[in-house]
């Protein structure tokens, strides 16, 4: 059955879809409307809406550095990575701006092509950290939590080591009075 299989011959496993075949067709189908579904913003982040003043205002006039997600409509590792910037904007929360911008809609084209010829895109999601207007980094394909937490805490130190963070009080040692 193996060497059938490898030399082109008709033996297949069961529930294999074969291309052309109605069950590939359908698979095919739903993993176009599933794709079609992901994306969007997050409760927690702010939405610029692929609005080019929103962009330059939440860059330049925040005071605070400004993580930015640039997505694709569709892309479903920009879906993944959804819960990490909104994971980010709780724990850097007064500290650290997380914004979503959609960049490209499902079929191809720029939401903005200002933004999207300012920035360069080429792969999604493009994460990119602005201080004091500037870009200082840009993640590509990056869906991995400690990495935007490495150079967060850099920047504005770890959530566990601001004074008025839960985490922080419990850390601290508790003085005796003498």
């Amino acid at each position: 059955m193996v060497r059938q299989l490898f030399n082109g011959g008709t033996a297949r496993a069961p529930g294999v879809c074969r291309p052309g075949s109605r069950r590939f067709w359908a698979a095919a189908f739903l993993l176009l409307v599933a794709a079609m579904l992901t994306g969007g913003c997050g409760l927690k982040c702010v939405d610029l809406e692929s609005s080019t003043e929103k962009l330059d205002d939440a860059i330049l006039n925040s005071g605070k550095p400004v993580l930015v997600d640039f997505w694709k409509v569709g892309c479903l590792s920009c879906a993944t990575l959804d819960p990490v910037m909104d994971k980010l904007a709780d724990e850097y929360r007064g500290r650290v701006v997380v914004a979503r911008f959609c960049a490209v809609h499902f079929w191809l084209t720029p939401t903005n092509r200002e933004v999207y010829n300012r920035y360069a895109f080429s792969f999604f999601p493009t994460a990119i950290l602005f201080v004091d207007g500037k870009e200082r980094d840009r993640w590509v394909w990056n869906t991995d939590l400690d990495a935007y937490r490495g150079v967060l805490d850099l920047l504005v130190g770890s959530p566990t080591t601001q004074p008025d963070s839960p985490a922080a009080t419990a850390l601290t040692p508790k003085t005796q009075p003498k």
